[in-house]
């Protein structure tokens, strides 16, 4: 299953999309909704949404277990992803309609169980998928092909969606004028997403089906699910030094995300001064730089192998993520007022995303290089415990990071339902030095991954060896 066709890559990738869309409501809308349209305090927004990522971190690798042992005639993977569609279409949506007059403590309530059973449902469709993208070719490069349309079709979704958002359900109007302030609209562009989740989930599903006769099947010794086996796969691939590597790289980029998401929309909202329809052209520089960058990450990895190529990535990308913040801190960028500051933070933006767009494909494609290497040294396929402990921790930091974000936004007295036009403008240096703190943990990512240990020659060797063992076994 080395060549193959463009149709498949592209079906596999649509499912991206529903994952992308259920991040822009985490990342983009759900923290600034619930702090400074509804109201609710930063802390409890943070605490909130760190309960619903460490609920879905916990619950990957017991995904990841199910779906690498489960026997059916839908294969491993389908199963959970066909069964995912319809729970995570309707939590998400409920998410974004809590009832009116709940305040703090319903509102926080509210916010921690949909939050909650949105995440859970996600997983349920993302751990299996993304282990189905590591099967369905054992080529070196062609897996990264496959993750390149994955990122390239997700993020193309995710900027449709975020601009959709910004333009069509949150439009700049003369009572709010940056539109993304406006309560009216949210429950709409939720509407929208749902129905966007549901389509991709489908389409990944069904667009992939017809390659379920020549996947992997569960292994022999795949018992009944029990939580002691689980821990004894995850003791199993802990023995593994490059997926040490990538496990402690992802904590300390993911709680990086973590922080720097959930002051993002503050930051660009207050500290930047941006509307709604300013904010819709910044999703392309996002979108299109993670595009170029996954079209970029193979020639990458070619020249410099794909553990430098996700360093280079993961440092260049922290550099230019804070360097606005940091010039406008040094009085050295445009003021908000000045019309150039648009198109400089554009550029910035489209630079640091594509390297972004190079490191995030190569590390999901090292990831199935660890797998392979695995099968080598065990003779077990654990694609769907390796990607899903891969996922706890991103999941557990990003939820933690979220949270002490939140924390944090209230410890520099951060205004809820805050009027963009006053406030204090030493609270929005705080907010831009908070942000630029975060970047330090993605440089500690990137130094992290410095230990994995598998090259190209090395996998080359492995792979060679396990076609001799598949032809001996056959």
């Amino acid at each position: 299953m080395t060549a193959l066709k463009r149709s498949i890559k592209i079906t596999y990738g649509m499912g991206q999309v529903a994952e992308s869309a259920t991040q822009a409501g985490f990342n983009t809308f759900l923290f600034l909704y619930f702090n400074q349209v509804l109201g609710l305090s930063g802390s409890f927004c943070g605490i909130a949404i760190f309960i619903a990522q460490a609920f879905d971190a916990i619950t990957d690798p017991l995904a990841g277990s199910l779906s690498d042992s489960c026997k059916s005639r839908l294969g491993r993977r389908h199963p959970f992803m066909y069964a995912s569609s319809i729970p995570l279409a309707l939590f998400f949506f409920f998410m974004f309609v809590p009832p009116k007059d709940l305040g703090q403590i319903g509102l926080f309530l509210w916010l921690m169980a949909f939050a909650v059973l949105t995440r859970g449902a996600l997983t349920l469709f993302q751990v299996p998928h993304l282990a189905l993208g590591s099967e369905i070719s054992n080529d070196y490069f062609e897996r990264t092909s496959i993750f390149a349309y994955r990122t390239a079709i997700g993020m193309l979704g995710g900027v449709l969606i975020t601009m959709m958002g910004y333009f069509v359900f949150l439009p700049n109007t003369p009572e709010f004028p940056r539109g993304q302030l406006n309560p009216a609209g949210y429950p709409y562009l939720a509407l929208f997403c749902s129905v966007i989740i549901l389509i991709g989930v489908l389409s990944a599903s069904l667009g992939t089906r017809s390659l379920i006769p020549a996947l992997p099947k569960a292994s022999k010794d795949a018992g009944l699910f029990t939580p002691m086996r689980m821990v004894r796969e995850f003791i199993e691939v802990w023995g593994n030094a490059s997926f040490r590597a990538i496990f402690m790289g992802a904590l300390s980029f993911f709680l990086y995300m973590g922080v720097s998401t959930t002051v993002m929309p503050l930051l660009t909202t207050f500290f930047w001064g941006f509307g709604s329809d300013q904010l819709g052209i910044l999703a392309i520089p996002m979108g299109a730089g993670f595009m170029i960058g996954s079209v970029l990450a193979r020639p990458v990895q070619e020249i410099f192998d794909k553990k430098n190529a996700m360093i280079i990535g993961a440092c260049i990308m922290a550099v230019f993520q804070v360097l606005p913040v940091f010039l406008r801190l040094l009085g050295f960028f445009p003021e908000n007022a000045d019309p150039l500051l648009l198109p400089f933070i554009f550029i910035i933006m489209l630079v640091a995303s594509i390297f972004g767009g190079i490191s995030a494909v190569t590390v999901f494609s090292m990831m199935s290089d660890i797998v392979r290497e695995h099968e080598y040294i065990t003779g077990k396929r654990r694609d769907g415990i390796f990607f899903a402990t891969n996922s706890f921790s991103q999941k557990i930091n990003s939820g933690l990071g979220n949270a002490i974000a939140g924390f944090l936004i209230d410890f520099i007295r951060f205004p809820v339902n805050a009027n963009p036009d006053t406030v204090a403008q030493e609270t929005l240096v705080r907010l831009g030095i908070l942000y630029m703190c975060a970047a330090g943990l993605n440089i500690l990512a990137a130094y992290c991954v410095s230990f994995y240990k598998i090259t190209r020659e090395h996998h080359e060797e492995v792979m060679a060896a396990l076609e001799e063992r598949y032809k001996g076994a056959s």
